[in-house]
């Protein structure tokens, strides 16, 4: 599954986006691919100071990031694409209508600003995320992984309940790590 992260210079808001949406769904490794990209991005750009000290802060290393444009290729292979603006989102809802999504309510670019601010960045960025994993778009995300059966051809009665239960596995896990 490719799930794109998208705002506009991939290097504050986006990529903390893609790495606080792998630290929650880590449990799932594999059946994630999830990138950030920036729609008028310098490819190869560092990770902006403020993003990697918020994103130090909660234990998730972004130092390697380097930011990327983003690609018709991209939107084309992606599965999900999540804006972090209402800019980027009404750009990308007339290209990929079907895959487009405003993360929250979009989120506030925290670009020059200070660590608190990189922070509360970060802070909304967790909190729209674990609405998509408590959301409808997860069951829409775990529903279109092509060939994923996690319970290798079963019954589908018990396939279903032995999603519920991964699911409930999973978040209880998120919830313990975030307390």
């Amino acid at each position: 599954m490719n799930i794109l992260f998208i705002c506009a210079g991939n290097t504050c808001r986006s990529p903390m986006a893609e790495h606080i949406f792998r630290e929650k769904t880590k449990y799932f490794k594999g059946f994630y691919n999830v990138h950030s990209f920036g729609m008028g991005a310098v490819d190869g750009m560092p990770a902006s100071e403020n993003s990697v000290i918020a994103m130090q802060k909660r234990g998730i290393d972004i130092t390697a990031h380097r930011s990327q444009k983003l690609s018709a290729q991209m939107v084309k292979d992606s599965d999900f694409i999540f804006c972090l603006s209402e800019q980027q989102y009404n750009i990308l809802i007339n290209v990929a209508p079907e895959k487009t999504h405003l993360l929250g309510n979009g989120i506030a670019d925290p670009y020059g600003g200070t660590l608190d601010v990189y922070e509360k960045c970060a802070d909304a960025i967790s909190e729209a995320i674990d609405k998509i994993l408590d959301s409808d778009i997860e069951d829409e995300m775990f529903n279109k992984k092509e060939g994923f059966d996690p319970t290798n051809g079963v019954e589908d009665s018990f396939d279903s309940l032995m999603v519920d239960c991964l699911r409930y596995f999973i978040k209880s896990k998120r919830a313990s790590a975030s307390s």
